[in-house]
């Protein structure tokens, strides 16, 4: 986000639980979770966004991004997960969240830099079902797709993930565009671009637009 370097992120997609004040719930994460996450200094930056339009694994409201520098994001997300065990306050309270995604993913490939805010995201969650070919479709992605989408000026960056663990319930190959308009602006303006049409092999599992809360 923001034009940051990172090797891989962690991605979790949530929801406040039933019951839970999504106000209180929400400040509980901004003000707490999202810094109990990062102080041991493993994942160096996190970015909180609010689902808009579009669909999401179990309907979840919200995802937070934390980004890592080392490649061995799997093994960052391990070594996350003892630290905070080990420093988890047993008597703090921690309100319920509904998680329909925790992942790691790996950086295939950042679009250059645009020196700009990121105030909403799209994210689009695909499959790709010829393994045969797989190199042809990265390309294509990473070289002509990516290009095509962002030259409409609705979104100035892009960064495209592999997930680390394959999930039924999610796609191989995330795509996080970034944009500084808002998230209805940025669908309009993306409408007119001439994409070349994708390979057989592309299926679409999730598209959402966000609107970044932090």
């Amino acid at each position: 986000m923001d034009g940051r370097e990172h090797e891989g992120a962690l991605v979790v997609m949530n929801s406040p639980g039933e019951g839970v004040s999504p106000a209180e719930w929400g400040s509980w994460y901004i003000d707490v979770h999202m810094p109990e996450v990062l102080e041991p200094g493993i994942f160096t930056a996190g970015t909180r966004f609010e689902r808009k339009t579009g669909k999401a694994p179990l309907d979840a409201t919200h995802m937070a991004l934390y980004e890592c520098p080392f490649s061995t994001v799997e093994d960052s997300w391990i070594s996350l997960r003892t630290a905070l065990a080990k420093n988890a306050d047993p008597n703090a309270p921690r309100p319920a969240s509904i998680v329909a995604l925790v992942n790691t993913f790996k950086v295939l490939h950042a679009s250059a830099p645009a020196n700009k805010p990121t105030k909403t995201a799209l994210l689009v969650n695909v499959d790709y079902t010829d393994d045969t070919t797989i190199d042809d479709f990265n390309h294509w992605y990473n070289n002509t797709h990516i290009s095509e989408f962002l030259a409409s000026g609705a979104y100035h960056s892009a960064t495209r993930y592999e997930i680390c663990v394959p999930n039924p319930d999610y796609g191989r190959f995330l795509a996080i565009y970034e944009s500084d308009l808002d998230h209805e602006e940025a669908d309009r303006l993306s409408k007119g671009n001439k994409l070349t049409p994708g390979p057989e092999g592309l299926k679409l599992r999730n598209l959402a637009h966000y609107s970044r809360l932090k």
